[in-house]
């Protein structure tokens, strides 16, 4: 996820006017500041990882850094056999997938070591399930770039968009945006199999934090085919840690709500306990227009829901109305992404069982989608 100008500021007497690219907001040398974690976090948080490593035995993945002159290989992994009982529960999966994210691809800074290896670990897992995956390529600059897609053909042509981004900035990225990658693999692994009335299209998105640059590629490298087909897009970032379960959808004029509108009354009909933003300073009630890889898709004229956990209030720690994350006073300024808040077991110690309700949560509603007939 991009913070907007909107977002917290790291200096409670800075108000901002407008929200926009994050590209605009002062960073440190390693593009993010940091905020130190207090004592009784780190103490839960190590609780947890210790007891967990009990139990479980982290799994290995080799490390591959490609040199520049060669094609970073494809990864081939064994998947870890499921747990029979926990077949039918939503959201598990996605747990799974994530602690190989955070453990094996910690800090996927574009184009780095960390990144383009989570990119062939997303190759070889989508791989695993029957697709065949396809690399859709682009460059920042001189810079390689990888956008990796896999389809699932439907009853109809008209295409569904499943999408996240995998880079994270220098952080161990589990919420921004692993949790977002975690959750939509899920989805695709379990739809593999699954007839569907519409096309279904997984995208995971590169380079999303400098300004959404691989979703933006995508839609300019392939607008003929998008206006034509796709009919609807999902895009999910963030959704380990935030408070509450959002669903986003609009335009900044108050159109292209419908998807918006019948997600939402999915969401009440199966109890999911979601909801969209209030109006706050400069973003429109229930659109998020901005602020991640819908944005070009919704520029195209392609109908999008957003999904995320997050606050949207005029009220915030500082005073300033922003979009943030949490109200727990375990979190300086409401922030998890883009911070040293962003990593597994801190989030898992300060929200026990909050990942894995909102995977399930989540996951529930997009496979609902995905098999809705009247896109």
């Amino acid at each position: 996820m991009i913070l907007s100008a909107c977002a917290q500021s790291d200096s409670s007497e800075e108000q901002v006017s407008s929200y926009i690219d994050k590209t605009t907001l002062p960073v440190t040398e390693a593009g993010i500041k940091i905020e130190t974690i207090s004592e009784t976090t780190i103490e839960g948080a190590a609780a947890i990882k210790s007891s967990e490593a009990e139990t479980e035995e982290e799994s290995s993945f080799p490390v591959i850094i490609p040199t520049e002159t060669e094609e970073p290989p494809i990864v081939q992994t064994e998947e870890e056999p499921e747990d029979p009982a926990s077949e039918d529960v939503y959201g598990l999966r996605a747990m799974k997938y994530l602690k190989t994210i955070v453990n094996q691809f910690p800090q996927r800074v574009f184009a780095d070591g960390g990144s383009v290896t989570c990119g062939n670990w997303l190759v070889s897992s989508l791989g695993s399930f029957g697709y065949e995956v396809n690399i859709h390529d682009f460059y920042r600059g001189d810079v390689h770039g990888r956008n990796i897609i896999a389809e699932k053909k439907g009853a109809s042509e008209k295409v569904i968009v499943l999408c996240a981004h995998y880079d994270s900035v220098d952080t161990e990225g589990c919420d921004d945006n692993g949790s977002g990658v975690a959750a939509v693999l899920e989805v695709a692994g379990r739809m593999a199999e699954e007839e569907t009335p519409y096309t279904l299209r997984f995208i995971f998105f590169d380079d999303e934090e400098e300004g959404y640059i691989g979703s933006r590629e995508y839609v300019n490298d392939n607008r003929a085919e998008v206006t034509q087909n796709v009919i609807a897009v999902i895009n999910v970032d963030c959704i380990a840690g935030g408070d509450i379960r959002y669903i986003h959808g609009g335009t900044e004029d108050g159109k292209q709500t419908e998807l918006r509108e019948l997600a939402l009354s999915k969401a009440e009909e199966l109890g999911l306990g979601m909801t969209t933003h209030p109006e706050v300073k400069n973003i429109p009630a229930g659109t998020r227009y901005w602020g991640s890889d819908q944005h070009y898709f919704a520029e195209a004229g392609i109908p999008y829901i957003y999904l995320e956990a997050n606050i949207y209030s005029d009220e915030a720690a500082d005073g300033n109305p922003v979009h943030y994350q949490t109200a727990d006073p375990n979190v300086k300024n409401g922030q998890i992404m883009h911070s040293a808040y962003d990593e597994f077991y801190t989030l898992a110690g300060i929200f026990p069982g909050r990942m894995e309700e909102h995977f399930r949560c989540y996951v529930t509603l997009m496979m609902e989608i995905c098999k809705m007939t009247d896109l």
